[in-house]
């Protein structure tokens, strides 16, 4: 399928924003330039936007959403991560997350917009509205996974810092232990409910593509043992109290398994 001029021209400003973003905070946590927040948000507010567009150039081009290839499931996975933090950092007003957030939602765009592909159409049993919506959950879901991943990483280095009473500037440009750990349970119990949502509609989906119930694929055995994890932290944090470098560690556990299910590969429907 031949990409029209536009479609190039947006492939290419989409990433180019989002490495200007990811760089803006990485300076500015570095050397703690606060004036620098003052066009990032309008950044990413327009790399949003455009990627949006490009979303619906695609759509309008191949009829389907970009879920038939790796590349294209990066691509989807970018826009997702780009939403979701933005509204996070509206929301708590830590800025400080970007800059380990945005770096690894570029080095995702970039490979994602380079091999995106030509948009060859779908089989039929994947452009199902189930199929569609199941998919969309999923996604929603590893993003919020993935933020609350690399907070937990954030939360066992700052307390690493404070434990060992090291009070170099690295702990002042963190955000508190506070902030990092509520950010970990609610991006952890808004994933967890996309993902049993996500799973019950795939359910639905192959009830309706083939009439019988779903298999037990090690994929999707793979899914409800990552489901289970986060419940069991979200359950601990709720009657035990579990909070801090527990939880934190939880969901580092939970999104190695997550990645361990899309290394499986495909379920078979």
């Amino acid at each position: 399928m031949h990409l029209s001029s536009i479609e190039i021209a947006l492939r290419f400003v989409i990433p180019s924003l989002y490495l200007i973003i990811a760089c803006g905070y990485l300076v500015q946590f570095a050397q703690n330039r606060s004036h620098l927040f003052a066009w990032m948000r309008p950044t990413q507010s327009a790399a949003i936007t455009v990627h949006a567009l490009h979303f619906a150039v695609f759509y309008s081009v191949t009829g389907h959403f970009p879920f038939r290839t790796v590349f294209e499931a990066l691509y989807f996975c970018c826009f997702v991560l780009a939403i979701l933090y933005f509204f996070m950092e509206v929301k708590a007003g830590e800025i400080s997350f970007g800059a380990f957030l945005w770096p690894f939602n570029c080095l995702v765009a970039l490979p994602a917009f380079t091999l995106l592909g030509h948009g060859e159409p779908l089989p039929p049993r994947l452009v199902k509205p189930h199929f569609v919506l199941h998919v969309t959950m999923l996604t929603a879901a590893y993003a919020c996974f993935f933020f609350s991943f690399v907070i937990s990483v954030m939360y066992l280095l700052q307390h690493g810092i404070l434990r060992k009473r090291k009070f170099d500037s690295l702990l002042y440009r963190l955000p508190s232990l506070d902030i990092m750990d509520q950010a970990i349970k609610k991006t952890d119990s808004l994933g967890l409910v996309l993902l049993i949502a996500g799973i019950i509609v795939g359910m639905l989906w192959v009830f309706d593509l083939q009439g019988t119930a779903v298999d037990m694929h090690l994929k999707i055995v793979s899914a409800i043992v990552t489901a289970w994890v986060y419940l069991t932290a979200l359950t601990l944090r709720s009657w035990k109290g579990w909070q801090g470098a527990r939880t934190s560690l939880f969901s580092i556990a939970g999104f190695v398994l997550i990645i361990l299910t899309l290394i499986i590969g495909r379920h078979g429907y």
